[in-house]
């Protein structure tokens, strides 16, 4: 998973929940053992989301820095500094 958004409209319906559990369904599915993401430290709102499923941050903040292209087709330098969290993956039943 790379990005979750879901419209303002759609909130409090327990989307983000559904969409976060088939992607560790799935990776369970795939036998990996655990899922890794990075949360933005400014975005409260999914860090308690992401922690109300589980998930523990490891390790201090990071930056990711990137190169975006501009509207007007210049290229623009952009960073966010981001937590990285981590969930153990339930075993699969045999």
């Amino acid at each position: 998973m790379f990005a979750l958004g879901v419209g303002v409209a759609f909130r409090r319906r327990d989307i983000s929940t559904s969409l976060i559990r088939a992607v560790e369904e799935e990776a369970n599915r795939l036998g990996l053992q655990s899922a890794h993401l990075e949360v933005a430290m400014d975005n409260a709102t999914a860090f308690r989301l992401y922690k109300r499923l589980g998930y523990t941050q490891q390790g201090g903040p990071i930056t990711d820095r990137w190169s975006k292209v501009a509207a007007d087709g210049s290229r623009q330098e952009a960073e966010e500094v981001s937590r990285v969290i981590i969930k153990t993956l339930e075993t699969p039943e045999e």
